[in-house]
């Protein structure tokens, strides 16, 4: 997918320009101000935010979500005793549906044994992503 934007600045470089005297601060402590709101704000405002939810509960129903999707397909173990021990980045990358970015169990009829230090790493970077305009 590729997104093109296009930015008339001159208002904004104007409005800077004007408030410089007024603000003992540079210009470009200004504009790193402006731009760290204007970051945060797409943040709270970037999927799972829904009509009703966001900040920090739409961060929550996102964590939800994740931690829900992978123990639908994936069953952290311990021990390697009597089970073959599967990949989880490899089963979160092959169930994940590139339009939602959801897991999609399909026809699974029970989840995958995986190394609960694995699922664990896994799941920490999938969550430390919620909220943040990540395309992978």
């Amino acid at each position: 997918m590729n997104v093109q934007m296009k930015f008339d600045m001159r208002r904004l470089q104007q409005a800077i320009k004007n408030l410089e005297p007024l603000v003992k601060k540079s210009r470009k402590e200004l504009v790193e101000q402006a731009a760290k709101g204007f970051v945060k704000t797409v943040a709270e405002v970037t999927p799972p935010a829904s009509k009703g939810t966001t900040g920090s509960a739409a961060k929550k129903q996102g964590e939800a979500a994740i931690t829900g999707d992978l123990a639908r397909v994936m069953l952290p173990v311990r021990s390697r005793r009597n089970a073959q021990l599967q990949d989880p980045v490899e089963i979160y990358k092959r169930l994940r549906d590139k339009n939602t970015g959801r897991i999609n169990p399909r026809n699974l009829q029970k989840p995958y044994p995986v190394s609960s230090t694995q699922y664990a790493a896994l799941r920490k970077t999938l969550i430390a992503r919620v909220g943040w305009l990540a395309a992978s």
